[in-house]
């Protein structure tokens, strides 16, 4: 191989490894997901908050409010991804593979946690379960998911900030646990949600490409 011949393949493999690094490093396209499952929840958490402190009488029951909620984020989500989240450029990389992965295995577990606490509500409800207090554990048991989700998308998208959020997510864990018996936990639930999800969306959406490069 002559000297012209090795600095030629000497210029593809460093141009390889800079494609690499920069697929590595692209921006996730997902913000617009966490926008609105956050806003989504939050605001089913804010319902059943004026619900249980009085404030307001809604015409149907916690179980139904947030049967509903579930069925509108995941129903209207899926067009929201399929016409937005899609379109953006970068979205087959690694970082954004495994975000989108992981973050619909939380919504996954999140939607069939809740049907086996439904299912197991009229299945024993003669048996005198705390239902109402299994329920109000969905939210300290999503937010530890968060905590683990937002670490693994932190290495695998390389976003140092998102580790940030893993520690605010597992303090809210926490958090939520002692707020179980209290009026005022589904508040706590819906700032969460705004907090973990709504606001890094946003700032997601504002560092996301708009162009093909």
């Amino acid at each position: 191989m002559t000297q012209k011949d090795h600095d030629a393949a000497s210029n593809d493999l460093a141009y390889v490894r800079a494609i690499a690094e920069e697929g590595r490093n692209a921006p996730l396209t997902g913000g617009l997901m966490f926008v609105w499952w956050g806003s989504v929840i939050g605001l089913a958490a804010l319902v059943q908050y004026v619900s249980d402190i009085g404030l307001v009488k809604w015409p149907v029951d916690m179980l139904w409010r947030w049967t509903i909620a579930l069925a509108i984020g995941w129903g209207a989500g899926f067009w929201v991804e399929r016409k937005f989240v899609t379109k953006i450029p970068g979205g087959t990389t690694f970082g954004n593979k495994t975000s989108t992965a992981a973050w619909a295995g939380v919504g996954i577990f999140m939607t069939v946690y809740f049907l086996g606490l439904t299912a197991a509500m009229f299945m024993m409800k003669d048996k005198g379960f705390p239902f109402e207090y299994l329920f109000g554990s969905m939210f300290p048991v999503v937010f530890g998911l968060f905590g683990v989700t937002y670490l693994v998308t932190s290495v695998a998208a390389n976003l140092k900030w998102m580790r940030n959020i893993s520690i605010v997510s597992w303090v809210l864990m926490v958090a939520m646990i002692f707020a179980l018996n209290s009026s005022h936990g589904m508040l706590l639930g819906a700032l969460g949600c705004f907090a973990l999800m709504v606001v890094p969306g946003i700032i997601l959406m504002r560092q996301q490409p708009t162009d093909i490069i």
